[in-house]
C-alpha cells in the first residue's frame, strides 16, 4: 500500500515583516530594520512535509502430507510529518507444524523484526516553549538574523531540531517457540512448550 499524510490545519502566524512591524510598534525604539530583516521562515512550512508511507506484505502457505507451513514477511517505510522523522521496519514470520500421529503434533514458530525509528528529541511532560517542537513552530519569531547579539538565540530556533538533535533507535528482535501437542480426547489437549 501507499499513503500520504499531511498536516490538516496549520496555525495562522505572522510573516517576518508583520512580526517585525508589531515588535517595533510595541517598543520605544525600533528593534528591527524592516529593510534588512535577514532570513524569514514560516516554521510550520519549514519543519513539516507531506509524509509518504509504503507498506509491502508477502505470504505463502502450504501443506505436504503431515507437514504444513506459513511464511510471511513485510517492509514498512513510514516518513514522519516532521522532517527527519520516520520508521523503517522489516519483519518475517514462520509457523510450521508436523503431525507425527493423529494425536501428536510438533509446532515451530519463529519471528524476527528489525526496526529503525527516528524521532524528535527534547519533549517533556509540561511541553514548555523550548522543549516542544510543535509549540516552537508557532511561537518562535519568523526572523533569524545572525549577528553577535542574536547568535545565541539562533541555536534554539526550530531549525536546530532538524540539524542538531538525533533520536534514532534501532531494534532487533527474534522470537522462537517449539512445542508439542498431544490430543488426549476431543475436549483436552496437552501442550508442552
Amino acid at each position: 500500500t501507499f499513503d500520504v499524510a499531511r498536516i490538516s490545519r496549520k496555525t495562522n502566524v505572522l510573516n517576518g515583516t508583520e512580526y517585525a512591524s508589531m515588535i517595533n510598534e510595541r517598543e520605544e525604539e525600533a528593534i528591527y530594520d524592516l529593510n534588512n530583516l535577514g532570513e524569514q521562515y514560516n516554521w510550520q512550512d519549514y519543519m513539516n512535509r507531506d509524509a509518504v508511507t509504503q507498506n509491502y506484505r508477502l505470504s505463502a502457505s502450504g501443506k505436504n502430507g503431515k507437514a504444513s507451513y506459513y511464511l510471511a514477511g513485510g517492509y514498512i517505510n513510514n516518513q514522519g510529518i516532521i522532517k527527519n522523522t520516520g520508521l523503517d521496519q522489516l519483519d518475517m514470520r514462520l509457523n510450521a507444524t508436523y503431525d507425527f500421529t493423529e494425536k501428536l503434533k510438533a509446532n515451530f514458530k519463529y519471528s524476527t523484526i528489525r526496526r529503525v525509528n527516528n524521532s524528535t528529541t527534547g519533549n517533556d511532560a509540561i511541553g514548555n516553549t523550548y522543549t516542544s517542537l510543535v509549540r516552537q513552530m508557532v511561537t518562535y519569531p519568523p526572523i533569524v538574523k545572525i549577528d553577535e547579539d542574536y547568535e545565541a538565540d539562533f541555536l534554539y530556533t526550530p531549525k536546530a531540531w532538524l540539524t542538531d538533535y538525533i533520536d534514532k533507535s534501532i531494534e532487533f528482535r527474534n522470537t522462537l517457540s517449539l512445542g508439542l501437542d498431544y490430543k488426549i480426547n476431543d475436549i483436552f489437549t496437552f501442550h508442552l512448550l
